[in-house]
C-alpha cells in the first residue's frame, strides 16, 4: 500500500521517501541516517539533462560519504573539494582529478600538493596573496580562477558571502590590482550565499557579469554556486533546475559554465530516524525527548531551517489531522540540543519512530559527535535495510 499523503506537492522531492518509510522494519535501530539511492539518482538526472557532466561539479561539504560520490561518480560529473580529506573521498570514489576544483579561503599546503600531483587543474583564488602564490606553484597547466565579490547589499540569506567583511573573495579594485601585477586568471568563480529560495535570487550575482566584462575587457569562462535552498514544505513544490539553467543562458549566453552544487543534489535523499524516549505536554505543546539531536544533527540549531518531521505510525492520514505542535529534542543536557521541525502527524508516544526529512546535506557530516559520549547516527543506505 502506498503510505503517501495524496495531496503532498506532486513534484517535492521527498515524497518518494515517504512512500517507503512504511516498509522499513520496526525494530530499527536509531538515530540513523536512511538514504535512497533512486531519490539521488533521480535528481542528479534532473541536473544531467540540462548540462553535461562534467560542467556538474559536486561540494563535498554538503555529503562527503563515499556511498554519495559513488553515485555522483558514476553519472561522470565533477567535485569541489577545500581539505585534503575531501580531495582523497573524491579520489577513492572514483572522479576524475581533472573535473576537481580546489576552493576554500585557505587552502592547507597538503591540499594543494596532492592535488597537483594527481591531476587537478582547476584552483579558485580568494585573496590577492593567493594569486601571487598560486601564479607559480601549480604551473601553468592549470587554471585559475578567481573568486569575486560583487556587492548585493540586498542579500539577506543565512549564508551571505558577498559583504566586506566576509572571508572569501577579491573585490573588484584587488582583482583589478592583480591583473595589473600579471596574474593571469582563466576564470571568474562567483558564488554569493546560501539557501535561495528563488532562482532569480540566485542569479542576481550573474547580471554583474556584463560589467566585469566591460571593466577586463574579457569574457571569462564562469565557476557558478548558486546557492540554491529546497522545499522544507511537503506542499510547496520546488522549482525546476531546468529554469535554472534557462535563466543563466539568458544571462551569460553561450560562455562556458561550471555549476558548483551540494544541497540541491543531496538534500532529499535521506531521512534521519529518531525513537521518541520522552514525552512531556507543555501547554500546547508536545514536547519530545528523543535518541538524536545536535550529535547526529546539528544543522537547524546553526542555520535556523525548519525541517518536515513525520511519524511512521501515521504516513498516509490525510493533511486536515496534522497540526500537533512539537518541540523535537536531543538526549543530551544543553537546552540548545533540540531540532526545529515542523509536525505532520496528529499525536506521538513513547516508542515512536520519527523522520526528519530534507537531511542529506550538511547532516551526518555535520554533528556534535563526541559531546557526552554520544556517537551521532550511522548513515546507511535504505536497500541494505528492507
Amino acid at each position: 500500500m502506498d503510505s503517501q499523503p495524496s495531496s503532498l506537492a506532486k513534484n517535492w522531492p521527498s515524497a518518494g521517501i515517504l512512500s517507503k518509510l512504511a516498509s522499513l522494519p520496526t525494530r530499527i535501530r536509531t538515530p540513523v541516517f536512511v538514504y535512497f539511492e533512486s531519490v539521488l539518482r533521480s535528481r542528479l538526472q534532473d541536473l544531467l539533462q540540462c548540462s553535461a557532466p562534467q560542467t556538474i561539479r559536486f561540494s563535498l561539504k554538503a555529503n562527503p560519504h563515499q556511498d554519495v560520490l559513488r553515485i555522483v561518480s558514476e553519472a561522470g560529473c565533477g567535485a569541489d573539494v577545500s581539505s585534503l580529506a575531501e580531495l582523497r573521498a573524491a579520489l577513492e570514489a572514483g572522479i576524475e582529478p581533472r573535473y576537481i576544483s580546489c576552493v576554500g579561503p585557505w587552502k592547507e599546503p597538503s591540499l594543494i600538493k596532492q592535488a597537483r600531483l594527481c591531476g587537478v587543474q582547476r584552483y579558485c583564488i580568494e585573496s590577492l596573496d593567493e594569486a601571487k602564490e598560486m601564479a607559480w606553484l601549480v604551473g601553468h597547466d592549470k587554471e585559475l580562477y578567481a573568486r569575486c565579490i560583487a556587492r548585493l547589499e540586498s542579500s539577506s540569506v543565512v549564508e551571505n558571502m558577498m559583504h566586506l567583511q566576509t572571508p572569501f573573495g577579491l573585490t573588484l579594485e584587488e582583482l583589478h590590482y592583480a591583473i595589473k601585477s600579471h596574474i593571469q586568471f582563466d576564470g571568474l568563480h562567483i558564488y554569493s550565499g546560501s539557501d535561495y529560495r528563488s532562482f532569480d535570487a540566485a542569479t542576481a550575482i550573474l547580471r554583474a557579469i556584463p560589467e566585469f566584462d566591460l571593466i577586463f575587457k574579457r569574457r571569462w569562462p564562469i565557476q557558478y554556486g548558486p546557492g540554491l535552498g529546497v522545499s522544507y514544505d511537503p506542499f510547496e513544490p520546488e522549482e525546476k533546475w531546468q529554469d535554472l539553467a534557462k535563466g543563466v543562458e539568458n544571462i551569460l549566453g553561450k560562455r562556458p559554465v561550471t555549476y558548483e552544487i551540494g544541497r540541491y543534489i543531496v538534500a532529499h535523499c535521506t531521512a534521519l530516524l529518531v525513537t521518541v524516549k520522552v514525552r512531556k505536554r507543555r501547554g500546547e505543546t508536545i514536547v519530545c525527548v528523543t535518541d538524536g539531536g545536535i550529535t547526529s544533527f546539528a544543522r537547524t540549531l546553526l542555520t535556523k531551517a525548519v525541517h518536515p518531521v513525520f511519524s511512521l505510525n501515521f504516513l498516509n492520514i490525510p493533511p486536515k489531522y496534522y497540526g500537533l505542535k512539537i518541540h523535537l529534542c536531543g538526549p543530551t543536557c544543553t537546552p540548545l540540543d533540540s531540532i526545529a521541525c515542523k509536525g505532520y502527524f496528529p499525536d506521538v508516544e513513547v516508542g515512536d519512530k520519527l523522520a526528519i526529512l530534507v537531511a542529506g546535506a550538511y547532516g551526518h557530516n555535520l554533528a556534535f559527535r563526541g559531546f557526552m559520549g554520544y556517537e551521532g547516527a550511522p548513515f546507511v543506505r535504505y536497500e541494505d535495510i528492507v
